[in-house]
């Protein structure tokens, strides 16, 4: 039944959509985050703020959601980028 809502975003979704300029801002606060143990204002939170605007979920779980999909998606660009054309295939 189409009941014209559209579905909740998934912090995965909204992370993969990011131009790799906001990925790695939000990477550098992971980053720093983790490093320190102190967030400040910036990207991440406000992706983990946007978040909790769209889904209503707490704050500290969309924080998590925040760290764990930029951190993959990050990872996963690297990725793609090293394996590029790989040699036995040129």
């Amino acid at each position: 039944m189409n009941t014209g809502l559209l579905p909740r975003p998934t912090m995965r979704s909204i992370v993969k959509a990011m131009t790799a300029q906001d990925l790695a801002a939000c990477a550098q606060d992971v980053i720093s985050w983790q490093d320190k143990g102190i967030l400040a204002d910036g990207p991440l939170q406000a992706l983990a703020a946007r978040f909790v605007a769209e889904t209503g979920i707490s704050e500290m779980d969309s924080m998590q959601q925040a760290e764990a999909a930029v951190l993959r998606e990050a990872s996963l660009r690297f990725i793609a980028m090293q394996a590029g054309p790989r040699a036995d295939h040129q």
